[in-house]
């Protein structure tokens, strides 16, 4: 079922709320590999690194969180939120029965059809 945009922006500002409420890793232990700085300089521009890694989501999830965020203004080249999408995938997202990969997770979806990053 798609969600209507307002619906999903609520649910983007909701989950981006409960995700600073929990504790999670900071700019200074972020897992460290290829991407770790692209995702410090483009997502960190608007907010703190908690904020994006309290959240788990799927490769697509996080597709369409960053679909999201470019559509709010999130400045970076495709090739950069590719870079980002990988690490968030990786170090902040879902294993293949749903549970999160670390502790603490807080997961919500936006729905989004046609998304290349999505379909990778």
């Amino acid at each position: 079922m798609r969600i209507p945009f307002t619906a999903a922006r609520a649910q983007l500002q909701v989950a981006l709320v409960i995700g600073m409420l929990a504790p999670a890793a900071t700019a200074q232990d972020l897992p460290a590999g290829k991407g770790r700085e692209t995702f410090k300089t483009i997502c960190t521009s608007c907010h703190d690194t908690e904020t994006t890694t309290n959240l788990r989501n799927t490769r697509s999830g996080w597709a369409e969180v960053i679909a999201a965020m470019k559509n709010n203004g999130a400045d970076g080249t495709e090739a950069q939120f590719t870079e980002v999408l990988d690490y968030l995938t990786l170090n902040f997202g879902k294993k293949d029965d749903g549970s999160a990969k670390k502790a603490g997770s807080v997961t919500f979806m936006i729905a989004g059809a046609g998304n290349p990053l999505a379909e990778r």
